[in-house]
């Protein structure tokens, strides 16, 4: 005899059933990926202050890689490429990521700013920084940097 779900008569059939009991369980799952990823970040954050750079950039990648919707693991990682690694394409792409995470994030995009203008990107270094400006007139650490991006 099968079941009715979603208003539809399932029929019986064990992939069905298999199905049915998986969805049920999938809080439990998305539960323990988040715990998982809790505790990643917390061994990132005592790497970070241990200076142990290179654990921490793995455990940061670990978060991500359970909660790719993780703004501050994006951010934490951008500042480790960036400033550790010297990996701008890479510091880049964290960087960006927050942003579409977390779009209120005012200090990843003046970060994305600095990466931008480390790279050579003028013209997106402008672009980066007027979005930042629009968004937050009152971000001042932005002007110089529009300054110094539309002068080069």
């Amino acid at each position: 005899m099968g079941r009715v779900l979603l208003g539809v008569r399932t029929g019986g059939s064990r992939a069905v059933e298999y199905l049915i009991r998986a969805s049920e369980a999938l809080p439990l799952v998305i539960s323990a990926h988040y715990w998982r990823a809790l505790a990643h970040m917390r061994l990132a954050e005592r790497d970070l202050g241990q200076d142990n750079i290179r654990a921490a950039r793995s455990e940061l990648s670990t978060v991500l890689d359970l909660d790719p919707s993780h703004s501050d693991a994006y951010y934490r990682l951008g500042i480790a490429l960036h400033e550790y690694f010297e990996d701008y394409r890479e510091a880049r792409q964290a960087f960006e990521n927050q942003i579409l995470v977390n779009p209120g994030h005012l200090e990843a995009r003046l970060e994305l700013l600095k990466v931008l203008m480390e790279m050579g990107e003028w013209h997106e270094a402008v672009t980066s920084a007027e979005a930042l400006i629009e968004r937050d007139p009152e971000a001042f650490d932005a002007y110089p940097y529009l300054a110094g991006a539309r002068w080069k």
